[in-house]
């Protein structure tokens, strides 16, 4: 069953979820809360958003012909995945898209992430990820915003079910997947935070999904799954992508 936002506030006081639904515009409510959480430095977060987004751009970014565990982002070096035609991007999500990273296929996953964090909490590019300069051996993450007034990272993943996608073959993504991935991502924010030469305040862990069943596993896993010295004061924002516009 769904968390909802009274559930959460009765049982993890220190923590703060809502689900709204926009369109790749404004998210008030959500902007609320992001406020709230950031200006904490005592509490995490975990919100929900529903984002639009066309067609060819959903197929493009979110997935891929071969039969991989994960999805995978456009590489000009291979003919599996197309750039989203017909996208018009900000002036910071050109510049994550046009940047060399440090590697793996995830390119598009950031340049979206940095336009929606832009579009809706008005998110300012700082660093890109080769940019940060780190401790010998430290974990890395995405990239470094200002947002509402805070210096924070930011760290980029996908929570996929291929079934979502019309790949058959695929098994469910299930409670465990999601659990493994935030156990994953979330040491990864702790440890580049610590090792991180410039410190920023926290970081935000950016979730794409492609359904409200995976949202929900999401949700649920770092409510109720993970350690809260895990879960530390990282901000969770999961985008649940639908496919039209």
């Amino acid at each position: 069953s769904r968390v909802m936002y009274s559930d959460l506030v009765h049982a993890h006081r220190s923590t703060i979820q809502m689900r709204s639904d926009f369109v790749v515009k404004g998210a008030a409510r959500n902007k609320f809360i992001v406020e709230t959480v950031l200006s904490r430095p005592d509490i995490c977060g975990i919100i929900v958003e529903s984002v639009s987004i066309n067609s060819s751009c959903y197929a493009s970014v979110l997935s891929r012909s071969m039969t991989s565990s994960s999805a995978v982002d456009y590489d000009p070096t291979n003919n599996y995945i197309q750039p989203p035609p017909y996208l018009y991007l900000s002036r910071d999500s050109r510049r994550i898209r046009d940047t060399p990273n440090a590697g793996g296929n995830s390119i598009w996953s950031e340049a979206m992430s940095i336009e929606l964090l832009h579009m809706n909490y008005g998110a300012v590019l700082k660093r890109t990820e080769m940019e940060i300069e780190y401790h010998p051996y430290s974990k890395i993450t995405d990239y470094e915003v200002e947002i509402l007034g805070h210096t924070v990272a930011v760290s980029v993943t996908r929570a996929i079910d291929f079934t979502d996608l019309k790949k058959k073959h695929k098994a469910p993504f299930s409670a465990d997947d999601a659990k493994t991935l935030l156990r994953k991502k979330l040491q990864g924010v702790l440890m580049s935070s610590a090792g991180v030469v410039q410190a920023w305040e926290r970081q935000i862990l950016h979730v794409w999904t492609t359904s409200t069943r995976v949202t929900d596993l999401i949700v649920q896993e770092f409510l109720h799954e993970i350690d809260p010295a895990l879960r530390a004061n990282t901000l969770v924002i999961v985008s649940q992508c639908n496919n039209g516009m």
